[in-house]
């Protein structure tokens, strides 16, 4: 499959899954680490069983040997899911979408450092018009403040974008490093199980804040979420395995931000600040032409 058709499913499914995700967020309970675990025990089973069904030989010592970044990426991508989820308890999908778009940025920002590659002054403008995007749009007058729901401070919820785009950078990183040395079954094998690991440490830390469905509605939006994440993570796989650019297949992801906001405007009835949200949007694509050109 070419990667640009990976990356477009990757996309809409993504944006649906933002939308289930919120769905999840706004219900009376805190669902956050049950979703996790949920998600991450199909990525597991699904990346396991493809491994299983291409039959191709993995090399055990090369995946001893790359211990040390199957931990740092199953760190990162474990705690930055868990603080997405969370986002999705006070931001709205379309605001969070919007967000989002520094992570590309934070891919070209660790890539650049692992190759010891020097950034262009229009590269760091871009950065900068792409911080600045995030910041307007979370700007929101106190009554609609309320009405959205949208409970955290800019100066909470922009902190744990940043590290959520700092987190996302290193994984993908790493990620497109595992896939080139453990190749594709050794990858869905050992690094989607890594992330699951990951997950699970993180649930028994917060064991406490663990709360199951109330109703059996709810559990079939949290797994619909969970296949929506397999789906669109072994897309993006794919699409990284059949592209020689980790900051490419980042870059071309986001229009999934362009779907999101749509299916929420639709779906989640998110219509309010569309003016705003359409100016960020734009600074943002401003933002990544300048990174990117």
């Amino acid at each position: 499959m070419p990667w640009q058709l990976s990356i477009l499913l990757h996309s809409l499914l993504s944006g649906t899954r933002a939308i289930q995700n919120r769905r999840i967020g706004k219900s009376q309970q805190d669902l956050s680490l049950y979703t996790l675990l949920v998600s991450f025990s199909l990525v597991a089973a699904l990346g396991c069983l493809i491994a299983v069904l291409r039959s191709e030989p993995i090399d055990m010592d090369e995946v001893w040997s790359a211990r040390f970044f199957l931990f740092v990426m199953a760190a990162c991508f474990s705690v930055l899911n868990y603080m997405t989820f969370k986002l999705f308890r006070k931001l709205s999908a379309s605001v969070i979408a919007i967000a989002s778009l520094l992570n590309p940025t934070a891919v070209v920002v660790i890539a650049a450092i692992f190759t010891s590659e020097v950034l262009l002054p229009r590269q760091w403008v871009g950065a900068i018009v792409l911080l600045a995007a995030v910041l307007f749009v979370q700007l929101r007058p106190k009554k609609k403040h309320k009405a959205a729901k949208e409970t955290m401070s800019i100066g909470v919820s922009t902190l744990s974008i940043l590290i959520i785009a700092l987190l996302f950078g290193v994984g993908i990183v790493i990620e497109k490093h595992l896939l080139d040395r453990l190749g594709l079954s050794g990858y869905l094998a050992f690094g989607w199980g890594s992330q699951f690991i990951g997950v699970l440490v993180v649930v028994l830390l917060l064991r406490k804040k663990f709360r199951l469905p109330s109703n059996a509605r709810m559990h079939a939006t949290v797994w619909s979420s969970g296949l929506l994440l397999v789906s669109a993570g072994f897309l993006f796989v794919l699409s990284q395995v059949n592209s020689d650019s980790a900051s490419l297949t980042s870059l071309s992801s986001t229009v999934k931000v362009v779907v999101t906001v749509l299916l929420a405007y639709i779906f989640l009835k998110e219509r309010d600040r569309m003016l705003q949200k359409s100016i960020a949007l734009t600074l943002s694509c401003i933002g990544l032409f300048l990174l990117f050109t």
